[in-house]
């Protein structure tokens, strides 16, 4: 536990993009950003689609899932961030394994040029 305790901290200091955070107005309040199976995540991933931090808060997610609470976080479920996860593990896997570079982006970034 107390192993954890740098890990723990951290969430509780909370970056300064989460200030911007479209899911902290007040009018956004009674969604439902923590869905249980079953349950819609739908409402809370459209309003992360029109956040103006919402990479920041997918990045976040991505590297703190297992210290965060079941939820909608950078406009993905927890289904989704797996999938993601597990898309990206194996682009690097592939690229390993080729030795060629595999670009993968951030959902909402644009491709490079």
């Amino acid at each position: 536990m107390v192993d954890d305790l740098p890990e723990l901290v951290h969430l509780v200091r909370r970056p300064s993009w989460m200030h911007d955070a479209l899911c902290r107005e007040p009018g956004y309040a009674a969604l439902n950003w923590h869905p249980r199976p079953r349950e819609s995540a739908a409402p809370a991933i459209e309003v992360c689609q029109r956040c103006l931090v919402r990479d920041e808060c997918l990045a976040f997610a991505l590297d703190n899932d297992a210290h965060l609470p079941v939820g909608v976080y950078g406009g993905l479920s927890g289904k989704q961030r797996r999938r993601l996860r597990s898309q990206r593990a194996a682009a690097r896997r592939e690229r390993d394994d080729r030795g060629a570079v595999v670009v993968v982006l951030r959902p909402g970034r644009p491709t490079p040029t």
